[in-house]
């Protein structure tokens, strides 16, 4: 044997101690960039399948990336067929890999062209003038992969990073899932704004989510969602209940008590 090929003997062979017997195993390492990560194979035990190789790969190439979005590539089941998705702490990125059926098989080879890439578009709404947001649904793609690894993992981490985070409905996020209040708010600002209102609060007390701004009268308003209705009080006394999509309503109640101000003060 030439003192070459010894050499890449001893790199290839490493002995595993089991016990009371020794096992053989090898370690192909790829090197080549046209390949998917590497693969560790012990002679006597099953390889990865393709879902585990791909995993593998997609966290080795994408460590920084999903590491400075705060979430991890995790595989699950559902919708009948095997994905790997992207979550964290209180947030996910709304992007999918679709697995073709086979995957879990010892030994199954992976085909990023039988891979599907799935993107949702969610942006961030408004939900008062002190921070909360609503993230509101816009579109899906979606994008059957090429086949060749270089071009289909550039193509993903393109897709990761157009997609953005979206995090959780929560406090501490300052995030609602509540789109009516986002509508509100959005259709409210409308009467508001000319009448330089710009100050409007979201609030939760109690599981009670609430609008509140104050008029030219220092008058406290509070647009106060609760279960069924929405109740409109200024300084704590009722003055309408109308249904969580009625904006025009809740408009049309804000601009005649306003307007009542107004021309109060002009004579």
């Amino acid at each position: 044997m030439s003192k070459a090929n010894r050499s890449n003997f001893n790199k290839m062979l490493i002995m595993v101690n089991s016990g009371s017997r020794l096992r053989q195993a090898s370690l192909v390492a790829c090197n080549k960039p046209a390949r998917i990560g590497y693969r560790l194979k012990f002679l006597g035990t099953p390889m990865k399948n393709a879902l585990q190789e791909f995993l593998e790969a997609i966290r080795f190439r994408f460590e920084h990336q999903l590491n400075d979005l705060g979430v991890e590539a995790k595989a699950k089941r559902k919708y009948g067929g095997q994905f790997i998705e992207f979550t964290g702490d209180g947030r996910y990125v709304p992007v999918n890999i679709m697995l073709k059926p086979g995957v879990l098989l010892p030994q199954s080879k992976l085909r990023l062209e039988e891979c599907t890439l799935l993107q949702e578009k969610w942006y961030p709404v408004p939900v008062g003038t002190n921070g909360w947001i609503f993230y509101e649904y816009s579109r899906s793609d979606w994008f059957e992969l090429s086949g060749k690894p270089e071009q289909d993992f550039a193509k993903i981490s393109e897709t990761i990073s157009r997609a953005g985070v979206v995090r959780n409905a929560s406090i501490h996020e300052k995030v609602t899932a509540n789109g009516q209040i986002a509508l509100a708010y959005e259709e409210i600002t409308k009467e508001l704004e000319p009448r330089n209102i710009r100050e409007v609060k979201y609030t939760v007390t109690d599981g009670i989510e609430s609008l509140n701004f104050a008029d030219a009268e220092g008058k406290e308003w509070t647009l106060g969602f609760n279960a069924s209705r929405v109740k409109i009080s200024v300084d704590g006394k009722s003055v309408g209940l109308v249904e969580h999509d009625d904006r025009f309503e809740m408009r049309e109640i804000i601009r005649s008590r306003l307007d009542h101000i107004r021309l109060s003060k002009k004579w």
